[in-house]
């Protein structure tokens, strides 16, 4: 069947074919289809360039290649849409996104403005992390703060260091402490002669220096850095003894019964530490450099000239921290803490309502210790085995005169940690286990777990009226004792394993203020901690119903009243 053509059709078809406008119209389409496809490769080939520049570190030929491409994609497709672009910068709708875009990139400009101005001159900071990750501890703030000598600080560091800016930073926090101590940052790739000045050999090496006196550590760990400037800042090195030769954890062994953990935690205090064996020894001393001597755990007994030796250093103003064992032979030391109020009790603390793990109460914790300087800022701590110590509680003195306020009371035992009332002491068998269970008879809580005795000063009595006014304190012997129920607290197998850092804390406080070291009381640098979350099997579907189902259907839901919406 032929198709019937009518010559007005038939005209009509070769007008339209030969009219220049239809074939000015494909080919602007053609153009404008071109210009997009170069306006969306250019965008790939310029994020495969930075992506490449970012990841090598180096701007070399490829990525230099990558953005030539894509900046003449782009201006192919400015100079084709050049009119349309022109035309419409002229809309009112872009004008008004446009100046919102400028608006937007002023506030972000000023914002950053403020956040350099805020770095450099460290106006305000804010550590929001839960532990102060990005902070110094307070340790180190009152270190740095009681500096007496200007302390330099001198880092060798390039920029291709891995820990190039957290060092910085960190050096940059110490800094802003005091004006005593100062900061250079040096690279050693192009300043040679500081280099051979200071014999630097490792990129990231930071020089401490004060006087003659310098320490170099790497990298910028803050236990460090803050252990070198009290090695140059304090001269000697004070000495700390540990009692060895009747079953006591060693602190110079690594393994499950060592105190390893608190050594090295001292050292870096820049203390000496040294173990005092007195048995068999003729003339058994404590030697006259001991600032302290620590006890930790004696499982036998002591002989007398020992026992002796150590109640002589006690008595002429000496530093003990005696952490006793529970073990069947143990020495209670009671010769030396009896005359000073504290007496332990033979047992094994058991709490219920204080307990490290659910229904351990064979594990006693304390929350929140008592007030005290050595316990300051510490919660969360374990006492595995604790005794109980029982502190005599000294009366009040009479008033010296009729009328007269209540002379101080001459309190040499302080409670630090206490029990719940619903605790209660197991008793220990001839092998030194108990049974777990609560029995008739047995001692009800709370129960004194820690106890600190300090004879180094005496509070005046009150003043009689028309009487000179007395001196503000009279100097005691200078005795200062710290005792714990417990020695397992401190084993490096119970720090370790559990994460028990206010342990550790609790034993170096203890030390620090035995022998004075007050600014040295705190908690020690913080560790990095990674936050998880934990989900138990409700838990887990009632997430993974709200993130595939329940949120995703609200959003579905919000767009089709949306399009409804418009649509009426």
């Amino acid at each position: 069947m032929s198709e019937d053509k009518t010559p007005q059709t038939d005209q009509r078809a070769r007008g339209m074919a030969a009219d220049p406008r239809l074939q000015q119209r494909a080919q602007t389409t053609l153009t404008g289809l071109l210009s997009i496809i170069a306006a969306l490769f250019g965008g790939l080939t310029l994020i495969v360039g930075i992506l490449w520049w970012l990841v090598s570190k180096t701007f070399g030929l490829w990525p230099k290649v990558f953005i030539i491409v894509a900046a003449v994609c782009f201006i192919y497709t400015i100079v084709v849409n050049f009119q349309a672009i022109i035309a419409g910068f002229r809309q009112r709708r872009v004008v008004t996104g446009m100046n919102t875009a400028v608006f937007t990139v002023i506030i972000v400009g000023i914002l950053v403005l403020l956040n350099v101005i805020s770095v450099r001159h460290r106006f305000f900071r804010y550590d929001a992390t839960e532990n102060k990750q990005y902070s110094l501890s307070d340790q180190t703030r009152k270190i740095v703060t009681a500096l007496d000598k200007d302390v330099e600080m001198i880092a060798f560091m390039s920029p291709e260091y891995p820990e190039y800016r957290q060092t910085r930073d960190r050096l940059e926090e110490y800094r802003a402490l005091s004006p005593r101590l100062k900061v250079e940052y040096y690279d050693p790739h192009t300043r040679v002669d500081k280099v051979r000045e200071y014999n630097v050999s490792v990129d990231g090496s930071v020089i401490i220096k004060a006087g003659e006196r310098k320490e170099d550590v790497m990298g910028g760990d803050e236990e460090r850095i803050t252990s070198a400037i009290l090695a140059v800042t304090t001269g000697d090195k004070t000495k700390i003894y540990f009692l060895t030769g009747h079953g006591e954890f060693d602190p110079m062994e690594l393994g499950q019964d060592s105190v390893n953990d608190i050594k090295r935690a001292l050292e870096t205090q820049q203390y000496a530490i040294e173990t005092l064996a007195l048995l068999n020894k003729k003339d058994a001393v404590v030697p006259q450099d001991a600032a302290a001597v620590v006890i930790a755990g004696a499982q036998h007994p002591l002989q007398e000239a020992e026992m002796a030796a150590l109640k002589k250093y006690a008595d002429q103003g000496g530093k003990l921290f005696i952490a006793l064992s529970n073990a069947p032979k143990a020495p209670d030391f009671s010769e030396i803490l009896a005359t000073r109020g504290v007496r332990p009790s033979k047992g094994k603390i058991m709490d219920p309502n204080a307990q490290h793990n659910a229904g351990a109460p064979s594990i006693p914790a304390v929350l929140r210790p008592e007030a005290h300087e050595i316990t300051r800022s510490l919660q969360g701590l374990v006492f595995p085995m604790a005794m109980a110590l029982e502190v005599e509680e000294t009366p009040p003195p009479p008033p010296s005169y009729p009328g007269a306020p209540p002379p101080p009371v001459d309190q040499k035992a302080t409670a630090l940690m206490k029990t719940s009332a619903d605790a209660w002491l197991d008793s220990l068998d001839a092998t030194g286990k108990g049974n777990g269970s609560r029995d008739s008879g047995e001692a009800s809580g709370p129960f004194i777990m820690a106890a600190a005795i300090d004879e180094s000063k005496k509070d005046k009595p009150p003043t009689p009226p028309g009487m000179p006014p007395e001196p503000e304190t009279e100097e005691g012997p200078g005795t200062r004792i710290v005792v714990v129920g417990d020695a397992e607290f401190m084993t490096d197998r119970l720090i370790e394993a559990n994460q028990l850092w206010a342990n550790a804390a609790f034993a170096l406080n203890a030390i620090n203020w035995l022998v004075g070291n007050e600014k040295l009381i705190s908690i020690p640098p913080k560790e990095t901690e990674t936050p998880y979350l934990t989900m138990v099997g409700a838990q887990k579907a009632i997430a993974t119903v709200l993130t595939l189902f329940v949120v995703p259907g609200l959003v579905v839901l919000a767009g089709g009243f949306v399009w409804w919406r418009r649509r009426r």
